[in-house]
């Protein structure tokens, strides 16, 4: 006696392969090597992304303080150029200059801490802080020099240049 198996037939696909096409297995998922390689390219692109944006504030925060710090630099030098502009007569030693405008005495300083202080016969007082770390003072025949570490600036009084000149 033979034994016959009745294996059922193979799949017929209908449609756009055609009548008698084989089967195609559909792959859904992903392998487990192609996760584990996508894995760390993902961190390390979301590392390069938070280095990135973390860089981008410090500099920003760092600009901002910067132009703020100028902005200071440029009232005090701004009230600096106006007093030794209509002074006759200037004094000064590093940490001090004292500047005579008519009978008015207008004293300039720099503190320890390097804020520079501008003071009036009336009492009134200007401050600016942390600006002029490293300046010093020094004057000459025409006006008042502030030296600081890598450069200076001369600032020139119009009475004693004209004063000079009439001599």
């Amino acid at each position: 006696m033979t034994r016959s198996t009745n294996f059922p037939p193979p799949p017929v696909l209908r449609g756009r392969a055609g009548v008698g096409a084989k089967r195609r297995m559909v792959r859904r998922g992903f392998w487990l090597m192609e996760v584990m390689i996508a894995i760390p390219i993902i961190f390390l692109g979301g590392g390069i992304a938070v280095e990135l944006i973390h860089s981008t504030l410090v500099v920003a925060t760092r600009s901002e303080q910067a132009a703020q710090t100028n902005s200071r630099i440029d009232s005090a030098i701004f009230h600096l150029r106006q007093d030794v502009w209509h002074s006759s007569a200037i004094q000064s030693d590093d940490t001090s200059a004292k500047l005579t405008i008519g009978s008015t005495q207008i004293s300039w300083s720099i503190d320890p801490t390097g804020s520079l202080i501008r003071s009036d016969a009336n009492g009134a007082t200007e401050r600016w802080d942390s600006i002029a770390a490293g300046w010093r003072f020094a004057s000459d025949s025409t006006g008042l020099v502030i030296h600081d570490d890598e450069q200076e600036m001369r600032l020139v009084s119009q009475v004693l240049i004209s004063a000079r000149a009439s001599q």
